[in-house]
């Protein structure tokens, strides 16, 4: 069996979420998980626009973690942000540009059901939630 290394940024409205792991003997072993604050939806509300000083922080910080994941698949999903600006498609035509990333924006339900998933992930019950 050959170990698979993956990668997931999560480019969100306030930071940048990188989540790294290797399948390796039938397992996932996960990576400390990298935040970046970049604050990308600076100033959407008013502009309609992703905020110029974000997508400077955000392209530095992906810079810095594409340098560490050379050679790993990585894909960068978006949220809410990028599905809202007027200019996020262009960003996201960058990011692929620049780091030849798979990327892709999420729906605002499939925003939410993986919300849901990572707050179910860091439960101490680990599957899913209890009943009351």
């Amino acid at each position: 069996m050959t170990d698979t290394e993956y990668a997931v940024v999560d480019i969100g409205s306030n930071s940048l979420r990188l989540m790294q792991g290797i399948f390796k003997k039938g397992q996932w072993r996960f990576y400390p998980k990298r935040l970046a604050t970049t604050r990308l939806a600076k100033g959407l509300n008013e502009s309609g626009h992703l905020s110029p000083e974000g997508i400077v922080n955000s392209f530095a910080v992906m810079e810095e973690w594409n340098r560490d994941l050379q050679g790993i698949p990585v894909c960068a999903v978006a949220t809410s942000a990028v599905r809202e600006a007027r200019d996020g498609q262009a960003f996201l035509a960058e990011v692929r540009w620049r780091f030849g990333w798979h990327c892709r924006i999420a729906s605002g339900a499939e925003e939410g059901a993986l919300s849901f998933c990572r707050g179910c992930f860091n439960d101490p019950c680990r599957y899913g939630c209890r009943r009351s």
